[in-house]
């Protein structure tokens, strides 16, 4: 009972008196009931001194009467203090009571601002937001940020003295900035958008150290950070008791309670000097390794590395960032080392890596692009592997997209092959617009809207450079030859016509405009009137446009589309007889024609702005099939080859078929848009147009009949059938011999 009666005095008295959460948890008990009877105490006091004030003159305020004092008014005034340890109750209490008019001048400046109730479910919220790995960005960046202007380190590693003395391994931060007191530490970490700098929309946001360690980090996030070889630190973890956020009390040596202890000398770097700051990641519970990647990222001994080089360019004059690797190992191994940190920038210009490299200016920025070396070590796991798109801005990457996702970025920017030795950085201006970043820092914002990736891939495909398409011709596997793409010209015409679509029947009901040619006979319905025939064109190029008599729905927007309908014109259209066939190529990782990450089990990749369709040699529909002929035929000499030619013949024909059908739908009705042709042309789409095989196995065994049986009886002509060789018997195998094989 008593119990309840506390908590539920408690919570009376956060609400009424503003007491700090901090301010609760840290004082005892009787420290507690000192506050609330002093505030009690205080508010009294300040309404008698208001109905006195009142008995003398009281100001006026729309909505109500004020209840601050006269002298209050006067915002030079020094209000009253009670000269009690809390400090001023008067302009608490002013703040609490004064009604939130913008016409009260007495309105204190803060008076009506917004505050956060719930300060951990926006941290959690907010956490969501974060990419993989971002801690890392964020403590690297803050460390960066405390430097002094002649420079530092921002070092990696494990706290040590917690791995020698206890056998726990938590990762840990290490700058060697200025530092900062034991008050310092509780305002910068208690204050969830505090910033040791400037703190706006284009530069520090000042929340990503919070956000991105302490949901991660139940356990505590610690700060340890020296000013003139003095040491403070404060702990900042997630209480289960109240499910908040909040910092871990100390007790002094004198029995007073602060929200910041000294640091035993012990906990000092050897990095650190007179200055400087240590961030601990203690994890979700005590026995957590916090140096383990976490699930997104590359490279698990070196994930750091690789991280920081793919999210930094380039790092500030002076600041030297650093990744202790091989801690494990006894000190004084080679491998037990702090491998310098240099950003992409520095290792995409080393000439052992560099091939080619340039920049195409575009539309409000400027596209850096190179072409590294054949040789070029790209596996070591310290950089990003190519194929890597991004953009540049305050020399973080942002944006970042990586094989598979880098590949498809930049065959939309004209790179269809030789990808896995490109690296594309775009560097928006400044005068582009108003540039930001979310949240999180992860995507970077033009105009508070995402970055115009299509439109600057259209102008790099327009301007791509000399060398890019060398690399691409020096690249790209052998393409169809003519005969071959006049045999599939061949096919495709008795089809050629079932490339339009039929579209619309006329109807009174109708609610789209047709094209004439695509305006069917007949009636949509029963009882429906037929649209007025279009009048015969003037010009052979002008395609009008059919009105239909439709009574619209009844509404206000009828007033545009009847308008609309009313200008609407055809357009200028020339007629194609042959379908226009996409270059087609057979890719494979055997030829490194295929990244292993490219269209990985799957059938084959269109690339729309390059009218290109890449077919996957090693996907597993084709070669079973091409592996099933071959035995059934494998008596025939050089019967493999023409196998593979026949096989891949009928399959591509197929996804060609697929890829002409859906352009042949674009715009051919309001359901096939764009984005909706698109879809089914994804990957995994032109998959699934490839998984029937029935019809294509049996024209596969026709037509190798009838090749294999002209090459057959061409050897046995020529003499060329070998003793005892059985003479083949051509022709489509049964069921059972297919079985058999």
């Amino acid at each position: 009972m008593t119990l309840a009666r506390n908590r539920a005095f408690w919570t009376y008295a956060e609400e009424a008196f503003r007491v700090p959460p901090v301010v609760r948890d840290a004082c005892p008990r009787a420290s507690r009931q000192e506050h609330i009877v002093m505030s009690t105490k205080q508010n009294r006091i300040s309404t008698k001194q208001n109905r006195s004030a009142a008995e003398q003159g009281a100001v006026p305020v729309p909505g109500g009467t004020s209840n601050v004092p006269l002298s209050s008014l006067d915002p030079t005034a020094a209000p009253p203090n009670d000269g009690g340890p809390h400090g001023n109750r008067e302009s608490v209490q002013t703040a609490i009571n004064v009604p939130l008019s913008p016409s009260n001048p007495a309105a204190p400046p803060d008076a009506g601002a917004l505050r956060v109730e719930n300060v951990t479910f926006i941290v959690d919220r907010l956490y969501q937001d974060c990419a993989p790995g971002q801690f890392v960005r964020e403590l690297t960046a803050n460390g960066l940020q405390w430097l002094p202007p002649e420079g530092g380190q921002v070092i990696w590693t494990i706290h040590r003295p917690m791995y020698d003395h206890e056998q726990l391994t938590k990762l840990c931060c290490i700058d060697t900035g200025i530092g900062m007191t034991g008050p310092q530490l509780v305002s910068h970490v208690a204050g969830l958008s505090k910033s040791g700098r400037t703190q706006s929309m284009e530069e520090n946001f000042g929340v990503g150290g919070r956000i991105s360690t302490v949901p991660a980090n139940p356990e505590g996030v610690v700060y340890l950070s020296w000013v003139n070889g003095q040491g403070a630190m404060v702990i900042l973890k997630h209480d289960r008791a109240t499910g908040r956020y909040r910092l871990e009390p100390f007790v002094h040596a004198d029995g007073s309670h602060e929200l910041w202890g000294q640091v035993p000398p012990e906990q000092k770097p050897d990095a650190i000097d007179q200055h400087g700051t240590v961030v601990i990641l203690l994890g979700k519970t005590k026995g957590e390794d916090t140096t383990v990647m976490p699930p997104g990222l590359h490279t698990p001994k070196r994930w750091i590395t690789r991280y920081l080089n793919g999210r930094f360019f380039r790092f500030p004059a002076g600041a030297d960032v650093r990744v202790h690797e091989g801690w494990r190992l006894p000190k004084g191994d080679q491998h037990n080392f702090l491998r310098k940190i240099s950003g992409l920038e520095a290792w995409l210009n080393d000439p052992k890596n560099r091939f080619d490299s340039g920049s195409v200016p575009l539309s409000g920025a400027t596209a850096h692009w190179w072409i590294l070396r054949e040789d070029a070590d790209t596996n070591s796991g310290h950089y990003p592997t190519p194929g890597v798109v991004a953009a540049l801005w305050q020399n973080e990457l942002y944006d970042v997209a990586v094989a598979p996702a880098g590949n498809i970025r930049l065959q939309s920017f004209g790179v269809v092959f030789g990808m896995k030795r490109v690296v594309l950085i775009v560097e928006p201006d400044s005068t582009a617009g108003s540039l930001t970043s979310n949240t999180a820092r992860t995507t970077l914002l033009l105009n508070s809207e995402p970055l115009p990736w299509t439109d600057w891939a259209e102008e790099f495909r327009a301007r791509l450079p000399a060398p890019l398409r060398k690399l691409m011709e020096e690249s790209a596997p052998k393409t169809m030859d003519p005969d071959h793409r006049k045999s599939l010209l061949d096919r495709l015409k008795g089809v050629a016509d079932l490339f339009r679509f039929s579209r619309y029947q006329a109807s009174r009901r109708g609610t789209v405009q047709a094209d004439p040619d695509s305006v069917t006979s007949g009636f949509a319905n029963p009882g429906e009137e037929v649209v007025d025939p279009p009048q015969p064109p003037e010009e052979p190029s002008v395609n009008p446009v059919t009105r239909t008599r439709k009574r619209g729905t009844g509404g206000a927007a009828d007033y545009f589309t009847q308008r609309a309908a009313a200008n609407a014109v055809g357009v200028q259209a020339r007629e194609v007889k042959v379908p226009d066939l996409p270059k087609v190529y057979w890719v494979s990782t055997s030829d490194s024609s295929r990244n292993p990450d490219e269209i990985e089990d799957q059938a084959a990749l269109y690339i729309e702005s390059a009218h290109v369709l890449k077919i996957n040699a090693d996907f597993r529909v084709f070669t079973d099939m091409i592996s099933r002929w071959q035995r059934h035929y494998a008596h025939i000499p050089g019967a493999g080859v023409i196998v593979t030619e026949t096989v891949r013949s009928w399959f591509e024909l197929q996804l060609i078929e697929a890829v002409l059908a859906a352009r042949a739908l674009k715009g051919s009705s309001p359901l096939w848009t764009s984005t909706d042709v698109e879809s089914i042309l994804t990957p995994r789409a032109l998959t699934a147009v490839v998984l029937p095989r029935f019809h294509v196995d049996q024209i596969v065994g026709r037509t190798l009949g009838t090749r294999i049986m002209s090459l057959d009886r061409a050897r046995q002509l020529a003499g060329a059938q070998a003793p005892g060789e059985t003479p083949s018997m051509s022709g489509v195998p049964t069921n059972g011999e297919a079985s058999a094989d």
